[in-house]
């Protein structure tokens, strides 16, 4: 068979699927055609197929056989002689000879924007695996649309979360405790290519490009900055310019992916999706805080969770998580007073409290922040109205099954009822212990700052307890 026939078989079984064969008659085919890895989108789709384990620091091969024709297969014991699809054929046997002869290829042929070389603070990367991911992301040309497979993602997105797997910020999410790493060279170059891209003119400006892509290179280089210490040179400590934070507000709101848990992870099982993660984030992050406000008030995008009902409620988690950090900013008046204002005015808006209240009543640590929701406002007019239709939620929401238990909107109702008086949503679980620095001491007189202190509490409203460092970051008494 001729190698232009064959690639258009394989072409074709990456979007059919129907072919079976052993994992070696598979490999074969594939010797006979790989060919460079920028000049064929045959090897792109072999590229999704390579499992994301693959590319983690610590990654371990599986026992590997060779055949005859040097082709490396993964010896799985009492499957080694299936039939199989291609995809399976790749993602579960042939991924190490694929990705080496992949990686040896590539290895000087492609001009990436992405710089190595002796004018850097550190050595560049030892290992040809992130080397080849920073390079293939550096790319002017990288495919960052789908490419006319609708089950493949683009490679852009692909090389991204792969750079994010290998420096393992798949573990942990923008809130909470965040671990703390030392720079070295994969973390210097790593942000360095991260940097560039979000820093420059076209992120976010391109509409070919996929928004989740945009989200998750934003997640992974903000998971990654976060837990590096101290923060590289090339990166400045006000780095969040105003061009910068317009951009990534609008990413974060794009779409309605913030209040949605259908947004594909990719391999990722974090609770909130990539848009919620950064939602949460810039409520909170003081560079962003008064431009995510503005933008979430001014485009009236409470507006997209009130036509939930049923089953919506079931998977809430995030969005109670992103409306418990929106609460706790207002109530801390860290923002600019114009925007704190017209921020309380539109969730004191009817429609927009009665639905908060209603996600927040099926939220198992709900009434925390419902107690501060009652708080901020507690004469406000809306609540007359509220206070009459939660009555009608377990009917009109089929919420019922969802809320925390039977008495939860009794309970809620007689604590506004009565002027906000009583012990309703105080947590009397246990006090929580000071912030402590990366050599694990904390000094008595070391107090934080006053931001530091309310993201304290809104830690202890989400049930997590962050660390020192995030709040030196956010607060910028600090480097990370």
């Amino acid at each position: 068979m001729y190698h232009q026939e064959i690639r258009k078989l394989l072409k074709a079984e990456f979007t059919n699927n129907d072919l079976r064969l052993q994992p070696i008659v598979w490999g074969n085919l594939l010797r006979r055609v790989l060919p460079q890895f920028a000049e064929d989108d045959l090897v792109q789709c072999l590229f999704h197929a390579i499992p994301i384990s693959y590319w983690h620091i610590d990654y371990t091969p599986r026992p590997l056989f060779l055949t005859s024709k040097g082709v490396q297969i993964c010896s799985i014991p009492g499957t080694d002689h299936q039939a199989v699809s291609l995809w399976t054929a790749v993602n579960e046997y042939l991924y190490p000879y694929v990705a080496d002869i992949i990686l040896q290829r590539h290895a000087g042929t492609v001009d990436s924007v992405f710089p190595f070389g002796p004018v850097n603070e550190f050595p560049e990367p030892k290992d040809p695996r992130l080397r080849f991911l920073l390079e293939v992301a550096g790319l002017p040309f990288i495919p960052k649309v789908y490419g006319g497979i609708t089950s493949i993602d683009s490679l852009f997105g692909t090389v991204i979360r792969s750079i994010g797997h290998y420096m393992a910020v798949d573990s942990f999410q923008l809130y909470g405790d965040i671990p703390s790493f030392n720079l070295d060279g994969d973390r210097y170059a790593v942000l360095k290519l991260l940097y560039s891209l979000v820093s420059s003119n076209e992120f976010g400006g391109d509409a070919s490009v996929r928004s989740y892509d945009l989200r998750i290179t934003l997640v992974i280089f903000l998971r990654v900055f976060n837990s590096t210490s101290p923060r590289p040179r090339f990166i400045p400590e006000a780095w969040c310019t105003p061009t910068m934070t317009a951009t990534f507000v609008r990413i974060a709101f794009q779409g309605d992916a913030w209040v949605s848990q259908y947004e594909p992870a990719y391999g990722y099982t974090s609770q909130l999706t990539t848009a919620a993660e950064l939602v949460h984030y810039f409520l909170q992050f003081p560079p962003v805080m008064n431009e995510a406000f503005s933008y979430l008030v001014s485009r009236r995008l409470l507006g997209q969770i009130t036509s939930f009902r049923d089953s919506d409620f079931a998977r809430t988690h995030a969005l109670s998580m992103v409306l418990t950090a929106f609460i706790t900013v207002l109530e801390s008046n860290v923002l600019d007073p114009e925007t704190t204002q017209r921020s309380i005015d539109y969730l004191f808006e009817p429609d927009n409290l009665f639905t908060v209240c209603i996600v927040l009543l099926t939220w198992i640590r709900g009434h925390s922040i419902l107690r501060h929701l009652a708080l901020l406002r507690q004469n406000h007019p809306a609540w007359s109205e509220c206070l009459t239709k939660l009555n009608t939620i377990p009917v009109q929401f089929g919420v019922e099954a969802y809320l925390r238990d039977s008495h939860a909107i009794i309970d809620f109702r007689e604590f506004v009822d009565g002027g906000c008086v009583g012990a309703y949503g105080i947590d009397t679980s246990g006090s929580h212990t000071p912030r402590r620095d990366h050599d694990g001491s904390s000094s008595p007189g070391d107090s934080l700052s006053r931001l530091g202190l309310w993201m304290n509490q809104l830690w202890a409203c989400l049930g997590f307890r962050a660390k020192r460092e995030a709040v030196m970051l956010t607060s910028g008494e600090g480097q990370v």
